[in-house]
C-alpha cells in the first residue's frame, strides 16, 4: 500500500497503543557525572568538627548548639553573598542559576539535640529555621532539611517544626506495621503524605487530589 506523497512525512501511530504505566518514575541509582560535580564550587559544612569547636568555647552543650546554628547560617548568608544569589544583585544575570542547599538529619543527636529525645525543648532549632526561611525569602536558593522528627517525644515540637517550613512531606514505610499485610496496600511499600504545601505570593496553596500517596521501590537489574 502506498501512502500519499502529503503523509509520508508525518509521524506514525501505532494501532494498538502500548501499556501505559501509572505514577511517577526515580532511578535513585543514578549519580551525577563528576566532571559536572567539579565544574560548580561545592561547600560543605562538618557538624562534628563546628561542634568540638563550640564545646572548647563553652562548657554548656547548649550553648555549643546554638553557636553551631549561628555559625551554619553565617556560611549560608555569605555562600548567598559572595555567589550572587541575592535577588538584588546583579552579578552575570544572564548566568545565573540556583543555589541549592542541603541539611541532612537537622535536629539529630549530631547537631547537638539530645534535649528534644528528652522531656526539655530547647529554641536553638526553630530559631534557626525561621532565619533560615527569612534568609532564603531575598535569595536564589532552595533548601532540602530532613528532620528525624522520630526522636521527638514531643508531638507540639514536631508541629512546630513543620509551621516553619514552605514545604513538608513525610515517608511511611509498611515493614513491621501492620499495614504490611492488609492487601489494600500489597502493591506497594510505604506512603508518601503531604503534609504541607507552600504558599508563596498566595492566599491559598494549591490543594491536591489527595494528601496521601503511595510508592513502591524495585530492585533494578544489573546489565553487566
Amino acid at each position: 500500500m502506498r501512502i500519499a506523497w502529503r503523509y509520508q512525512n508525518q509521524p506514525k501511530f501505532e494501532s494498538s497503543p502500548s501499556h501505559a504505566k501509572f505514577g511517577h518514575y526515580f532511578d535513585l541509582t543514578r549519580v551525577m557525572d563528576e566532571q559536572k560535580l567539579s565544574s560548580v564550587p561545592v561547600q560543605t559544612f562538618s557538624v562534628t568538627s563546628e561542634m568540638s569547636k563550640c564545646l572548647e568555647c563553652s562548657e554548656e552543650r547548649k550553648s555549643a548548639e546554638d553557636n553551631v546554628y549561628r555559625m551554619l547560617i553565617s556560611r549560608i548568608k555569605s555562600a548567598i553573598k559572595d555567589g550572587g544569589f541575592t535577588t538584588a544583585s546583579e552579578k552575570g544575570l544572564e548566568n545565573r542559576t540556583i543555589l541549592r542547599l542541603v541539611l541532612h538529619g537537622l535536629g539529630s543527636p549530631l547537631w547537638g539535640e539530645e534535649q528534644h529525645i528528652s522531656n526539655e525543648i530547647s529554641s536553638a532549632l526553630t530559631r534557626f529555621l525561621f532565619q533560615l526561611r527569612a534568609t532564603l525569602r531575598s535569595a536564589l536558593a532552595v533548601c532540602l532539611v530532613t528532620v528525624p522528627t522520630h526522636l521527638f517525644q514531643d508531638p507540639a515540637f514536631t508541629r512546630r517544626v513543620e509551621r516553619l517550613c514552605d514545604t513538608v512531606v513525610k515517608l511511611e514505610s509498611f515493614v513491621g506495621s501492620e499495614n504490611e499485610t492488609n492487601p489494600v496496600y500489597k502493591d506497594y511499600h510505604g506512603l508518601f503524605h503531604i503534609v504541607r504545601l507552600p504558599r508563596l505570593n498566595s492566599l491559598v496553596s494549591h490543594v491536591p487530589d489527595s494528601f496521601d500517596l503511595a510508592f513502591k521501590t524495585e530492585a533494578k537489574e544489573n546489565d553487566d
